[in-house]
């Protein structure tokens, strides 16, 4: 049973490799892009972010501001799902301010136990002070039977959390301070 279970996921990794090997062999002309503007954030809040639909080149854009309850903790993950009939084999993002690089997700292709893939990017928290970001999403959608019109789509979430405060070492000192004077009364009372 084992083996039967691995020789589908080789087959399914092989026609992966041949699907990404035909969309960069067939794909030729300029990518679509799509801007969405989430708007800003005054507090913790999430949004949910992806595209359905694509076919070939695309880079999605997904614009949202901190506001003055800035700075907040950013999370991201997104997903194309297993699919045996499409993939987004190169999907990946990357988090802009300012038209600078900020951090690069963490992109990596799974497979389910038929054999299909899937193709996941995440970003671990990371804290964002006031002001304005992109985070662009691209890649090549791609069909495994390129004779057959279907596309391919991603989904996900950006969530924008309050920044946990981290107490001053003095106050840690303090603190310290007080639960060693409190078992000290409480060894006293026995």
């Amino acid at each position: 049973m084992a083996d039967d279970l691995n020789q589908r996921k080789a087959s399914g990794f092989s026609r992966f490799l041949l699907v990404c090997a035909a969309a960069a062999l067939c794909h030729s002309g300029a990518a679509v892009a799509e801007t969405f503007r989430l708007g800003e954030a005054n507090s913790a809040t999430g949004f949910a972010i992806g595209n359905e639909g694509l076919r070939g080149a695309f880079s999605d854009v997904f614009s949202f501001q901190i506001g003055a309850a800035g700075p907040l903790e950013f999370e991201s993950f997104a997903s194309t799902g297993f699919s045996n009939r499409s993939a987004i084999p190169d999907l990946h993002a990357e988090l802009f301010s300012n038209g600078a690089l900020l951090l690069n997700g963490l992109a990596q292709t799974l497979f389910s136990p038929e054999g299909f893939p899937s193709r996941e990017v995440t970003f671990s928290p990371h804290v964002l002070e006031v002001g304005s970001y992109e985070l662009l999403f691209s890649g090549t959608a791609t069909s495994f039977d390129p004779g057959l019109p279907i596309t391919s789509g991603y989904s996900g979430t950006i969530t924008l959390a309050q920044v946990s405060a981290i107490p001053e070492p003095a106050t840690i000192v303090l603190i310290g301070l007080g639960v060693v004077a409190m078992i000290a009364v409480r060894r006293r009372r026995r």
